[in-house]
């Protein structure tokens, strides 16, 4: 009997195993499928976000790596900053450039010029001479040289005829064309900027210098061909190697675009447009990595045949504020030449990063396999702490395989899409678990619910400490307003009619905070506390506030009409707007929760919004705010104010409607206030009376005649700075 009871529950605990194991099953393949659904929907809606990730990732990978070695065959002479010491100002004079030029001729193997001739000399004798030298360098024996264009998509330019059958005659002219194919997805241009005609003549071949830049602004990759005019031309490294190496240029399109760039029957693997990820040969900041020269050495005779003897030389500019200069991972100064420079060392050595379907296929198998591998890895541990160290440790393999795929096989694969796979397997089994294991969790979220709002319930158990006492500290902005005299509306009104006419004025006030993305704090009585940029982040708090309180004037303006035929009253209110570090949270009792902002700037805010009292203005900021609004905001310097329990003075502005007539004040009354902060009372005093005739309802033109009247009676000590101590709150 009790044999039979033991083997029943035997059963029920395999039955239980077998059920567990289904489910952790359904779990996997679910996180699997999943994530793969997720990679593919991503990449067919081609997220530029995520792809920018992912490229960061691989950027911080190249930084870390062993870089490989440059070839040989390729050097740079550059003009550097000794070379524009030496010689003077960028653009040399076409002789001088082409004394450098006929210097590398001499022992080069092949010369790339990142540099164009597109202008014609101003004086056209002295065109004449310099481009005679020129020419005649281009014309001497030795290396051929390759010139150098741009395309546009802009008119720059004319560009003559002659100058036009140059360009047409470096095109790329072997196109092998498969079913189907086009050259729709290389770039596409519709203006050229070429050297002038009779100097390009003497090139050897022309290439362009046209770059590309990923979504981050960044270089990573270079065009190898470009479209202009319904033909391929090749752009400067591609050409240059095509002259360096004495063969043509091609390409091999497909019905995807282009499948190969071609050097004679050597295949270049670039992407569907014809573009080649770049391979940096340094991950220093200083340098290409590539051996570089500089001109003045050349033209001095310091380097020579045994730095240049049978390479292909780019010559270009590196001086910064005349250079050509790209941001790139390794630099954000890259010289254009470098770039050049190390696209073709790329070629000549097939040093080159993939991202074709071999890395496509390696991301859908790590997209699949890791959320899989990780549910039934997951699924035999026990606490949430250990699946979280498990994530991690899978997380940091992940991370070493990509830095192997990447520094050392070239593969640019996805760390991104592998890492959420992950993080996927570990919300959904951490879900799982929760669900199945953790009631505790849910006995408490039952008991809590008695006394707190689900909302509450959630936060607490996400997390705990965002509903505790300390709360956090962050900079916001704190708006204060009051009802002016409301006192005697109070003694005025009903009871009944008063809280009627307040919760009409508190719906509209409200809604305008709300508009403008505040959290309304409290009412206090008739006033209103309000921040900004707290619980939620808020970019340009300073702004949202300043016109928030512009909308909360205006709007009252509106109301007026409706508040006089409902209630026989008008209202008139005080704001005032502060910016500063203080303390947010949920602040008070065990017993009760109250989110609101403490500390200094609360108190500063509240006593500028008392003093508009003083001032008779309706919205007073303070240098914290103003020196955050742009031109579309009206401000009046007011003062410079001690207020009551402060000692440090505060530059207090009034923020006025924008209109004409409020910006003629506020630019009269700011000359006035410079006068009067230099201690030229009489001077400022007849401003004030030139005020007081266009603007005589004015209070701050009033006080101001009050203050230089006294004043000019008992001037103020020699230390006198121009603070105004207040006396009330």
């Amino acid at each position: 009997m009790r044999e039979a009871h033991n083997n029943d529950n035997s059963r029920r605990r395999d039955v239980r195993f077998l059920h567990r194991r289904w489910q952790v099953l359904v779990f996997a393949v679910a996180a699997s499928a999943l994530s793969l659904a997720s990679y593919w929907y991503q990449q067919s809606q081609h997220p530029l976000l995520l792809e920018s990730l992912d490229q960061r990732t691989r950027d911080i990978v190249f930084r870390l790596r062993q870089p490989p070695r440059p070839p040989a065959e390729i050097v740079i002479v550059t003009v550097d900053e000794p070379s524009i010491k030496d010689y003077g100002r960028w653009p040399w004079p076409r002789a001088l450039q082409g004394e450098l030029i006929g210097r590398i001729k001499q022992y080069a193997g092949s010369v790339a010029l990142d540099i164009v001739f597109a202008q014609p000399y101003s004086n056209a004798a002295e065109g004449q001479q310099q481009d005679s030298a020129l020419i005649a360098a281009l014309q001497a024996p030795g290396a051929p040289v390759v010139g150098g264009y741009f395309f546009r998509n802009h008119k720059s330019r004319l560009t003559d005829d002659a100058a036009l059958d140059q360009l047409f005659d470096n095109r790329v002219k072997i196109k092998l064309m498969g079913p189907g194919s086009d050259l729709d997805d290389v770039q596409y241009y519709e203006f050229a900027e070429t050297n002038q005609a009779h100097i390009a003549e003497h090139f050897a071949g022309l290439g362009a210098f046209n770059r590309d830049t990923d979504v981050d602004g960044l270089v990573r990759r270079a065009p190898l061909i470009l479209r202009y005019r319904d033909e391929i031309f090749p752009t400067l490294a591609l050409r240059a190697l095509a002259v360096y190496a004495g063969v043509n240029e091609g390409l091999v399109a497909a019905q995807e675009g282009i499948t190969e760039v071609r050097l004679d029957t050597f295949g270049i693997p670039v992407d569907e447009h014809g573009r080649l990820i770049a391979n940096f040969y340094s991950q220093n900041e200083l340098s290409a990595g590539i051996p570089m020269y500089s001109a003045a050495d050349v033209l001095s005779g310091v380097v020579g045949e045994q730095q240049l003897a049978d390479r292909l030389v780019f010559v270009g500019v590196t001086e910064i504020g005349v250079a050509d200069l790209l941001p790139t991972p390794v630099n954000p100064i890259f010289p254009g030449v470098a770039m050049h420079a190390t696209i073709a060392a790329n070629i000549l050595q097939e040093e080159y990063l993939y991202s074709n379907w071999d890395t496509v296929l390696i991301d859908i198998a790590l997209t699949t396999l890791i959320p899989l591998i990780g549910v039934l890895v997951l699924a035999r541990l026990r606490q949430l702490w250990q699946m979280l160290v498990a994530s991690l440790l899978f997380m940091a393999s992940l991370g070493g395989l990509f830095y192997w795929l990447v520094a050392y096989k070239g593969q640019l694969v996805s760390l991104l899409y592998p890492s959420a796979a992950m993080l996927t397997a570990f919300v959904s089994f951490g879900s799982y678990y929760v669900l199945t294991s953790q009631r505790t969790t849910r006995f408490l979220t039952g008991a809590f619910g008695s006394y707190v709002s689900p909302d509450v319930v959630d936060q607490l158990l996400s997390q705990p400490d965002s509903l505790g006492l300390s709360g956090e500290k962050r900079e916001v902005t704190l708006l204060f307003s009051d009802i002016r005299g409301f006192t005697g509306i109070s003694e005025k009104l009903e009871p009944e009619r008063l809280v009627e006419m307040l919760n009409h004025y508190f719906d509209a006030m409200t809604q305008t905070i709300l508009d403008r993305q505040g959290t309304l704090d409290k009412y206090i009585g008739d006033a209103i506390m309000a921040i900004f940029n707290a619980p939620l982040t808020l970019e340009n708090h300073q702004l949202a506030a300043a016109r928030s309180a512009l909308d909360m004037d205006q709007r009252l303006q509106d109301m007026q009409p409706e508040l006089r035929t409902r209630f026989g009253i008008e209202l008139h209110i005080g704001i005032g707007l502060h910016s500063g570090e203080v303390v947010v949270g949920n602040l008070g009792s065990s017993q009760r929760f109250d989110y609101t902002a403490i500390g200094d700037a609360v108190n500063l805010a509240s006593r500028v919004e008392s003093i508009t009292k003083l001032y008779g203005v309706t919205i007073i900021v303070t240098d914290a705010i103003k020196q955050q609004l742009d031109s579309e905001f009206i401000l009046r310097p007011l003062d410079k104010i001690q207020v009551k329990g402060k000692t440090v003075p505060v530059d207090i502005y009034e923020l006025m409607q924008p209109n004409e007539h409020n910006a003629r004040l506020a630019a009269q009354f700011g000359k006035m206030f410079s006068v009067y902060l230099r201690g030229e009372f009489e001077l400022a005093r007849q401003s004030l009376l030139e005020l007081q005739v266009n603007y005589p309802d004015d209070q701050p033109v009033r006080l101001y005649l009050q203050r230089c009247s006294e004043f000019l009676q008992q001037p103020p000590g020699q230390d006198w700075d121009g603070v105004y101590a207040a006396q009330g709150k």
